[in-house]
């Protein structure tokens, strides 16, 4: 087997490797994104439910404070039902006045926070609908990607030792070009070379259409464990009637 004709065996092998494996790395990368996104969801979820603890426990606060104040009021109710002096019966009655404004204060500022975790409830509420469908979502790519791994995973294990059996018959020096343009083109290492003239000599590289000297064309059909790569795309050359005869 020529050079050339084990570097097109190892690209046909190499291309269902490579497009098996963008398959899963599709899934993949779904998956992490719908990852992200449920990450991204729970912490919206816990940023709303501390605020609405913070506002519960602002709102309690108050009404603590407003129960102490109720306590002092009752207790000065006492002492003003017992008093008999006017002067001590004003000052017990100015003090409960002082802290019902006070009371009062507070519980307006209680209420305000209580309106505010309602509000804040249903932001909850949201928020844990917003989550729920992401994580729907999220399970829906993860069995998806599951599927996909079981699917092809056989398969994708076969035709990577088909690959490494196949880059074991290409040169080493010819099998690190191919490698590396491979990766650079998306593993389209290859590209057959058009004849659009004969009789003018006239050849273009069938990946990227730039037109090749005649003498490249030549080379090839001397000789079929030639490299020549195209010299706008880099791509290695080869004659398509050179391969079947081969």
């Amino acid at each position: 087997m020529s050079v050339i004709a084990a570097l097109r065996h190892l690209q046909r092998v190499d291309s269902q490797v490579r497009a098996l494996s963008t398959r899963l790395d599709g899934a993949a990368d779904a998956l992490a994104a719908r990852e992200r996104e449920v990450t991204t969801a729970n912490a919206k979820l816990a940023e709303a439910e501390s605020i609405h603890r913070q506002l519960m426990a602002s709102a309690k606060n108050l009404e603590a404070e407003s129960g102490s104040f109720k306590v002092r009021i009752e207790s000065l109710r006492v002492e003003l039902n017992a008093t008999s002096k006017k002067s001590q019966y004003d000052i017990i009655l100015g003090e409960m006045g002082t802290l019902q404004e006070k009371r009062d204060e507070l519980d307006g500022q209680a209420l305000e926070f209580m309106t505010k975790a309602d509000a804040q409830q249903a932001r909850i509420t949201d928020a844990t609908t917003h989550r729920d469908e992401r994580v729907r979502r999220r399970d829906a790519a993860r069995t998806e990607h599951d599927q996909r791994q079981a699917d092809i995973a056989d398969r994708l294990a076969e035709l990577r030792r088909e690959r490494e059996e196949a880059a074991i018959q290409v040169p080493a020096k010819e099998l690190a070009l191919f490698n590396s343009i491979a990766d650079e083109h998306e593993g389209e290492a290859m590209a057959e070379v058009i004849e659009l003239s004969a009789r003018h000599r006239e050849y273009t590289c069938g990946a990227c259409n730039i037109e090749l000297p005649p003498r490249a064309y030549a080379a090839l059909m001397g000789n079929n464990d030639t490299i020549i790569c195209c010299p706008s795309c880099r791509r290695i050359l080869h004659l398509a009637f050179a391969e079947k005869a081969d």
